[in-house]
């Protein structure tokens, strides 16, 4: 459940110290901007010292009795390096070291917690249990618009993304590429995204509306609708209202926006590549007419 917003590298060397996690960006001389073995990127999660804590008790039986894991007794050791989600970035040596391990131990952990963060949790244990620290950023992704703690703050790099043009900008391909240094490198739709009367929920979407023939494409929000509105309706009856002159309301009401604007083209040229490769020309519906207004 992510797109795309820029190619995924292993050379981070031209991105500013703001795009890794607070621990690094004060500590500049131990950045390794190029994916190593032995030295994995991947983007920072906020589930904390969660992989381990709960399961301090039971480590002999997920990993062993002496793995370096038991030597971990600093819980902001354990979220400043080993808590991390997608994209996970590492040489195939390496993935394939920390995967045999993260298969192996998912299920007993998820017999701990009895939830489906246990997949998370076990990449982070298998990480730890190979002493692969990983060099954690902000920005290779965002989700959660009221977060400060993920990339938000790429998009205000770039200039020409003003609440004027801003659906206009984040939906132009062209501008994509080009202004792709102002981006984070994903969108994980995990979260309600909605803005005025648009909105984009993944558990909730028809299943066929990038798939149908038939089906139109998303409308896209006008190009100026980070100047025209000021509320998000998530559904019928819950909406939010934003005082913009706020920085805290602003920071939501833009990320909601962002999203949207780049999440629904991103998902029209999906559309429009399906439907160019399996659909008959003469009864294909190309239009973007079709708005999801509530989650």
């Amino acid at each position: 459940d992510m797109v795309l917003l820029r190619p995924i590298v292993n050379d981070f060397s031209s991105e500013p110290n703001d795009f890794w996690i607070s621990w690094y960006r004060t500590r500049a001389d131990q950045i390794t901007n190029k994916v190593q073995h032995g030295r994995p990127i991947a983007q920072s999660y906020g589930y904390a010292g969660e992989w381990l804590r709960p399961f301090r008790d039971h480590l002999n039986r997920i990993v062993g009795n002496e793995s370096r894991v038991h030597n971990i007794t600093d819980l902001g050791e354990a979220f400043r390096f080993y808590t991390c989600g997608p994209p996970y970035i590492l040489t195939a040596k390496d993935m394939y070291s920390v995967t045999v391990l993260w298969a192996q131990y998912v299920a007993p952990m998820f017999d701990i917690v009895g939830n489906f963060m246990a997949e998370m949790y076990a990449y982070s244990m298998a990480a730890a249990h190979l002493g692969l620290i990983h060099q954690n950023a902000l920005a290779l992704m965002v989700s959660n618009p009221i977060l400060k703690q993920e990339g938000w703050h790429m998009f205000d790099k770039d200039e020409s993304l003003t609440d004027e043009n801003a659906c206009a900008v984040l939906s132009d391909v062209t501008k994509m590429v080009s202004h792709g240094k102002h981006r984070p490198y994903t969108i994980h739709y995990c979260q309600h995204f909605a803005f005025g009367e648009f909105a984009f929920f993944k558990y909730t979407l028809p299943g066929q509306t990038i798939t149908s023939c038939q089906m139109p494409l998303f409308q896209l929000p006008e190009a100026n609708i980070m100047q025209t509105t000021n509320y998000s309706r998530f559904t019928k009856d819950n909406y939010r209202r934003y005082k913009m002159s706020q920085e805290k309301d602003a920071f939501v009401a833009r990320n909601h926006g962002y999203t949207l604007c780049s999440l629904l083209s991103v998902a029209n040229r999906a559309g429009i590549d399906f439907r160019q490769k399996h659909c008959l020309a003469e009864t294909v519906n190309y239009d973007q007419t079709w708005r999801y207004e509530y989650g």
